[in-house]
């Protein structure tokens, strides 16, 4: 999880943000001095480490902008440190090896990326602006854009500037210190959370909750009629409501009957001490030929929404 502290900044003081940080001195304990083995040795293993570095940046841009943003879902700080110019690095190595190399934090975390922005400036350096989607145990959360600067040295690409894409990014590629908790707290202050009599809370984001209707009932076209929560979508313009999804809890002997075994639109959420959760989705777009409609386009991303999403089982 986040951890509450006093710095702030990002890990980098690169070009793009005009940001700088200011690292503790501490002062110089006397050591003894190294023999000539052990001098040798630290020597090998400097050139080995610049060896893999240099053997790692890619030779296309599109490519170094796709290693780092793994490395950032991989909480990989040594390899985004790989793929930095000298000025870059220089900037970093405290920091990355103050946290053992270890970016990002245990939650939120990040699951895909994207790019979603390639520009060309007139000294032939590139401008990025990488998309991660973020989530927590209870689900996506949001997203996150870091805007990266690379330039071309030899035959290779390498990364110049890095920055948060816009002033309340959460910095996820940074190192747990800097990442900005505030922009975090206020996503999640923008969640609601819906509490179910069957033992389970969703969260889910405020101004989608404002479309949907729950109720609490039985699943009567379902083998044994079991407990569920019906969520529906409010049709503002015709005011009507169209199912989005059922949440039913099966007890253990329904688990492992016939039917619920074959039953082909079941998804596993979670489980407590009376039986396990799963989601229903209807087969067919309640709008039919009016799907692309502004109502029916709305319904289907509710869809998606909630499909996203998971259950915190709250032990009823």
């Amino acid at each position: 999880m986040l951890k509450k502290t006093t710095l702030l900044g990002t890990v980098l003081a690169l070009g793009i943000t005009g940001a700088s940080l200011s690292y503790p001195v501490h002062a110089q304990q006397p050591t003894a001095p190294l023999g000539i083995a052990a001098q040798q040795e630290k020597t090998t293993l400097e050139e080995r480490l610049l060896r893999l570095e240099e053997g790692i940046i890619p030779k296309n841009p599109d490519e170094t902008v796709s290693l780092w943003a793994k490395a950032v879902k991989e909480r990989n700080g040594a390899l985004q440190y790989a793929l930095f110019d000298k000025v870059a690095k220089s900037s970093a190595a405290a920091t990355f090896e103050q946290y053992h190399w270890v970016t990002g934090a245990s939650s939120p975390w990040v699951e895909t990326y994207q790019v979603i922005q390639r520009r060309e400036h007139e000294d032939k350096s590139l401008e990025y602006v990488v998309e991660f989607d973020v989530y927590t145990s209870s689900g996506k959360t949001g997203k996150d854009q870091a805007r990266l600067s690379l330039s071309k040295q030899g035959d290779k690409w390498v990364i110049t500037g890095l920055g948060p894409a816009y002033e309340e990014s959460l910095g996820i590629w940074n190192t747990p210190e800097s990442i900005n908790e505030t922009a975090f707290d206020k996503n999640s202050e923008q969640m609601k959370t819906y509490k179910s009599q069957l033992g389970y809370e969703l969260h889910l984001p405020k101004n989608v909750m404002g479309k949907l209707k729950m109720k609490e009932t039985v699943c009567e076209n379902e083998e044994g009629s079991p407990s569920c929560t019906n969520f529906y979508y409010q049709d503002a313009k015709t005011k009507k409501q169209h199912l989005l999804m059922s949440m039913i809890r099966l007890t253990k002997e329904q688990e492992t009957s016939d039917y619920y075994q074959d039953h082909p639109f079941l998804k596993w959420l979670g489980k407590d001490e009376k039986g396990s959760f799963y989601q229903i989705f209807p087969s067919e777009h309640p709008y039919g030929d009016e799907m692309n409609s502004p109502q029916g386009t709305e319904w289907s991303h509710l869809v998606e929404v909630l499909k996203e999403r998971r259950i915190v089982v709250s032990g009823k």
